[in-house]
C-alpha cells in the first residue's frame, strides 16, 4: 500500500526548508567569507601603504632636517619636507613644525578598499609620523691639518690664514691657524697627503695633537687644488702644556684663496654650515649630523 499524498507533500514541504535553511547558511557565510578576504586584502593593503608612509614622513622630516641644518628659511625647509614627502614618497598632505634643531612631520593619504566596502568601508586615511633633528658632530674623519680656533669661527665671514706670521711661535697664526701633526709626522709630504686626501683616521673631540712648525709653502700650494671646494678642518678651544691642541669641534672651510707668494702666504676661505654621517658631539662649529630622533 502506497504513501498518502500528504505524506509526500510535508515531506517535499519539509526537504524545501531545508534548501532555504542551508541558503541561508551559504549566503551568511559567503558574507563571512568576503568580510575575511577584505580583512585579508585590505588590511595587507593599509599595510603596506602605512610601510609607504612612514618612509615618506622619514624622508621628509630627514631632508627637512638637513636643510635646517643648513640654516635654511622655515619656507625652504617647509618646501624640502614636501618634495621628499609629497613629490618622492606618495604622502597627499603633509604638515611641518620646526622647533629649534628638529623638524617633526606628518604625513596622510586615502586609501581606497578594494572589498571592505561590502561591510561600509570605503576608504581609509593612512598617516605616519617622524621627528628629525641636528647636532654638533662629535668625531671626524678627512680633515685636513689645519687647526682653527674656536673664536675665529663665524658663518659667512671671511678668514685669513696666514702661514708666514710667528706671532705665537709655530701655534698659531695670529690666533687662527696653525699645522697639525695628526700621527707625530712633520715631513711635507704627510701634510700634502692630508691636504689632497684628508686625514683617515678618526679624530674625536678632546683629542690633542702637536702642531708642526715652520712656513710650508709646498703645502700650503697643495690647497690650490681645493680652491671653491669645502675641506673639512677640527676646531680647538686651548692649547695645553705640552704644546698640543685641544680639538673641540669641527667646522666645514670653503677655501676661496691660496697665495703662496711674498713674506706672508695666505689661505682665505668662508667657513659654511654643513652636514655629516658622523657620531653626534656637543659642540656646534657649523658641521652637523642628522638623524632620526623618534
Amino acid at each position: 500500500m502506497g504513501r498518502h499524498p500528504f505524506h509526500w507533500a510535508r515531506k517535499g514541504a519539509a526537504l524545501a526548508g531545508q534548501r532555504g535553511q542551508a541558503l541561508v547558511v551559504i549566503v551568511l557565510l559567503m558574507v563571512v567569507l568576503i568580510a575575511l578576504l577584505a580583512l585579508v586584502i585590505d588590511v595587507g593593503n593599509v599595510y603596506a601603504q602605512r610601510h609607504q608612509m612612514q618612509n615618506a614622513a622619514d624622508a621628509g622630516a630627514l631632508a627637512g632636517a638637513v636643510a635646517l641644518a643648513k640654516n635654511s628659511l622655515a619656507s625652504d625647509v617647509e618646501a624640502t619636507v614636501r618634495n621628499y614627502a609629497i613629490t618622492r614618497n606618495g604622502a597627499e598632505a603633509v604638515t611641518t613644525d620646526i622647533r629649534g634643531p628638529a623638524v617633526t612631520v606628518v604625513v596622510s593619504k586615502t586609501v581606497r578598499t578594494f572589498f571592505a566596502g561590502v561591510v561600509g568601508i570605503y576608504s581609509l586615511d593612512i598617516q605616519a609620523s617622524a621627528k628629525a633633528g641636528y647636532q654638533g658632530v662629535g668625531a671626524m674623519t678627512g680633515l685636513v691639518p689645519v687647526a682653527l680656533r674656536r673664536d675665529v669661527w663665524q658663518v659667512g665671514q671671511a678668514v685669513t690664514i696666514w702661514d708666514s706670521d710667528k706671532t705665537e711661535g709655530f701655534y698659531v697664526g695670529d690666533g687662527q691657524r696653525g699645522w697639525l701633526s695628526f700621527d707625530g709626522s712633520y715631513g711635507a709630504s704627510k701634510l700634502r697627503e692630508w691636504i689632497e686626501n684628508g686625514y683617515q683616521g678618526v679624530v674625536r673631540v678632546g683629542d690633542a695633537f702637536e702642531g708642526a712648525p715652520g712656513v710650508k709653502t709646498t703645502d700650503l700650494r697643495a690647497f690650490e687644488s681645493k680652491i671653491g671646494q669645502v675641506v673639512y678642518v677640527p676646531i680647538y678651544d686651548h692649547i695645553d702644556s705640552q704644546g698640543r691642541y685641544v680639538i673641540c669641534g669641527f667646522a666645514a672651510f670653503r677655501v676661496a684663496d691660496v697665495n703662496t707668494q711674498g713674506s706672508n702666504k695666505t689661505l682665505t676661505g668662508t667657513f659654511e654650515y654643513s652636514t655629516s654621517t658622523f657620531e653626534p658631539g656637543p659642540s656646534d662649529y657649523g658641521l652637523r649630523t642628522v638623524r632620526l630622533l623618534e
